[in-house]
């Protein structure tokens, strides 16, 4: 009995100190009394009582113990409210807390929370933040930022619409001008079947855009190696291409200050059969033959104002080297001068030049050159006519200005063909 009496009072006084223990324990540990809803201290039973946990009050701090019972715990403390209640609510959801590099705002690199969104301290602590804030969305909206280092676009305006605003769309981007309204540019990206390039050069000035977005448009107009090809007014598989072959020097094309066609020659380049090409003054026409040799038509340097009338008719131009006769008095043309010049430089009066009989092939120029000016004439014989000039066989023609010309062609035995510069009027 004695025995019995020893191991019940062993084990009495084994449970007392364990309770001993415990209660030292949960001494040790409390950090702050637990308080009710009301503020109200609560029994003697500190349990975390069902429909209390959000009106827990922790005057200072708590301190969490991880998985490894070592020197690193999570101390969450809370701030000196200033100027009323504070509220942290987290939502119904799983996750990770965000936390800041600082821990509230103001600090340097900080990040806390705004309205619809946050806001970031830069690196010196001062007034002015950068704030990520969503507009209010009319349905679910996803941005994601790719795989990539870089700096992030932004709009000079946040939404569209707004004024000088710039926001995505599908493949491109939409700008705003500086007038906000139902007009914008927007620049898009055709699916590409390769990768491609865009390169702007380094210069200034105002990029060249296509009245229609693609090839095969109509009225579109796009880059090709070298140049641009057009399309016309019908969409078909007939396009204007315009290139350049590769310069070995710095080349210029000048257009002139005028409307008008350009000159298109039937081969595009020198040296080419047929081709048509500009030089210095002038023009040079290759042949049937790509060859060295071509013939190139120039003008001389003029004194005055020019022009060269090719009659209306078919035929051979005729080159030779004219022989000019300057007259002072009434003179006779001879058959054998055939194809020389006559002017009336130097004369002191009025002149006639009398032409001989018609006849097929005779050709005969007449000008009034003199500065004076006296009057020329041009005298058929009575029963040859001018035509085109006269109306009646024997009848003279007359210029009266510096400058007149007149180039008689003989047509057959009693008619001469005449082509003319200036005014010469019919006389009896």
């Amino acid at each position: 009995m004695a025995r019995f009496l020893r191991e019940k009072k062993g084990i009495t006084l084994s449970i007392v100190l364990v309770l001993l223990l415990i209660t030292s324990a949960w001494a040790v540990y409390e950090v702050q009394p637990w308080k009710d809803q009301s503020g109200t201290v609560g029994a003697t039973d500190r349990r975390f009582t069902a429909g209390y946990i959000d009106a827990l009050y922790v005057a200072s701090s708590i301190v969490f113990e991880g998985a490894t019972d070592d020197a690193y715990e999570i101390t969450l403390t809370m701030t000196e409210p200033a100027t009323s209640d504070k509220t942290i609510t987290f939502g119904n959801t799983t996750g990770t807390v965000l936390l800041s590099t600082a821990g509230v705002e103001g600090y340097t690199s900080a990040v806390w929370g705004a309205d619809g969104g946050f806001i970031f301290e830069g690196a010196t602590q001062n007034t002015y933040e950068t704030t990520l804030t969503a507009t209010d969305a009319t349905a679910d909206r996803a941005i994601l930022l790719p795989d990539l280092g870089g700096v992030i676009l932004t709009s000079v305006a946040g939404t569209t619409d707004y004024t000088s605003a710039v926001w995505g769309v599908t493949g491109g981007f939409s700008f705003e001008g500086a007038t906000q309204d139902a007009s914008e540019t927007t620049l898009t990206a055709t699916d590409p079947s390769a990768d491609r390039a865009i390169l702007l050069p380094d210069l200034g000035g105002v990029l060249l855009t296509s009245i229609a977005g693609t090839t095969g448009y109509t009225n579109a107009v796009w880059g090709v190696t070298g140049g641009f090809s057009f399309e016309g007014a019908t969409q078909d598989a007939f396009e204007t291409t315009v290139t350049v072959t590769d310069p070995t020097a710095d080349r210029a094309i000048i257009f002139p200050d005028g409307g008008g066609v350009v000159l298109m020659s039937t081969a595009g380049a020198l040296d080419i059969a047929n081709a048509v090409t500009g030089v210095t003054g002038g023009f040079e026409f290759e042949g049937s033959s790509a060859d060295a040799y071509e013939t190139t038509l120039t003008a001389t340097n003029p004194t005055a104002a020019r022009t060269i009338a090719l009659p209306d008719a078919s035929g051979i131009v005729q080159l030779a080297t004219v022989t000019v006769s300057a007259k002072t008095a009434e003179y006779t043309i001879t058959a054998a001068q055939t194809g020389q010049m006559f002017t009336n430089e130097g004369a002191t009066a009025d002149i006639i030049f009398n032409l001989p009989d018609a006849a097929a092939g005779l050709n005969y120029i007449i000008a009034n050159s003199d500065s004076t000016p006296y009057s020329v004439t041009v005298n058929p014989v009575t029963a040859d006519t001018i035509l085109g000039s006269t109306n009646a066989a024997g009848d003279a023609v007359i210029n009266m200005t510096q400058g007149g010309i007149i180039h008689v062609y003989g047509g057959n035995a009693s008619q001469w063909y005449a082509y003319y510069y200036g005014t010469w009027a019919d006389i009896n």
